[in-house]
């Protein structure tokens, strides 16, 4: 009678764990699939490079670099439009509210640090008064940068490389389920040699929703994607944890919540109303300054100001969705130059 009482239990049992198993691997097909779709798209960029709007805009919609990738300042759009450094965007005629529009777009690749857009994209800037400079709307038709047979050689091996680093990470997790496989391949979808530039633009050229989308869940996956690294290299390589560093394991979660979170945040200054606002950057410095460049809390005194910029690390293959992440934790000065 004992034993017979016992046999629903176990069944629900091993039915439970079956459902489990099923459920994870979906998840890691549809992780996987996204992982792909962001870094596959730039294939084409070795056939058909990418434009630019030439300017550079931190979270403050403060300019800070009116040349972007182009070899002279002059051959920049957003130069030829009258763009010049120390410009602000009007953050408050440039909020998205509503989000179905060219304005909002732009402001989310103006804020985002987008170095490449579409070719012949339009971007719809406010720019706002300034001591001798009256406000005014600014429109910009992105044009192709310039481009050379080593920086096609660069951008085909990221995404050779960024493939099948994906494709190993999620290899693991099938054949060898654990927290150590899931934590290294949560780090891999987002922390790849891939770049991401052509999946961006076009997202912003059909859907300003689906990018708003996707910035928020890159910001989730960020914050995840980090505490999962710590997890892999706390339990490689039998996948157990040492009882000195189990504290640390315990408190993983709540640290991948608080810096998704925050990264979630940085986007807050799209829709403020306040023309001055300032919280999405000081945000989003504070929590990217821990990840990229721990110590980024300003430079010596009569130190040289600090000259990282979005293209000065995608020069070095850097992909640009670190590069963009980097750059604008890094900003404290405004300096994006080369």
């Amino acid at each position: 009678m004992g034993i017979g009482f016992i046999y629903p239990i176990v069944e629900n049992g091993d039915w439970m764990r079956g459902y489990r198993h099923i459920v994870s691997r979906v998840l890691l097909v549809a992780l996987t699939f996204w992982a792909l779709a962001m870094v596959v798209p730039d294939f084409y960029r070795v056939y058909q490079p990418l434009g630019s709007f030439g300017f550079y805009a931190n979270n403050d919609g403060i300019i800070t670099d009116v040349q972007g990738p182009f070899l002279e300042q002059t051959a920049s759009p957003a130069f030829q439009a009258g763009l010049r450094v120390g410009d602000r965007l009007d953050l408050t005629q440039m909020r998205c509210i509503p989000i179905r529009t060219v304005r909002c777009a732009s402001a989310m690749a103006a804020l985002g640090g987008f170095r490449l857009v579409a070719n012949r994209q339009r971007a719809d800037l406010v720019i706002a008064a300034a001591p001798g400079r009256p406000a005014r709307e600014v429109d910009i038709i992105a044009s192709q940068r310039p481009y050379n047979g080593w920086v096609l050689a660069v951008l085909l091996l990221d995404q050779v490389a960024a493939m099948l680093v994906i494709l190993a990470a999620a290899w693991l997790v099938w054949t060898r389920p654990g927290i150590m496989t899931w934590g290294f391949f949560l780090y891999v979808i987002w922390f790849n040699p891939g770049q991401s530039a052509q999946y961006y633009a076009l997202l912003q050229q059909y859907s300003p929703i689906a990018l708003l989308t996707q910035n928020v869940v890159g910001a989730i996956a960020q914050g995840i994607g980090s505490a999962g690294f710590i997890w892999f290299a706390l339990r490689a390589p039998n996948d157990e944890t040492t009882s000195r560093w189990r504290p640390v394991e315990l408190i993983l979660p709540y640290i991948a919540i608080v810096l998704a979170g925050l990264l979630a945040l940085s986007y807050a200054n799209l829709r403020l109303s306040d023309r001055d606002g300032h919280q999405g950057w000081c945000i989003e410095w504070n929590c990217r300054r821990c990840m990229c460049f721990p110590n980024t809390f300003g430079p010596p005194k009569g130190a040289p100001a600090a000259r990282l910029s979005t293209p000065s690390l995608g020069d070095l293959g850097v992909s640009d969705r670190i590069a963009r992440t980097c750059v604008r934790g890094r900003r404290y000065n405004h300096d994006t130059s080369k």
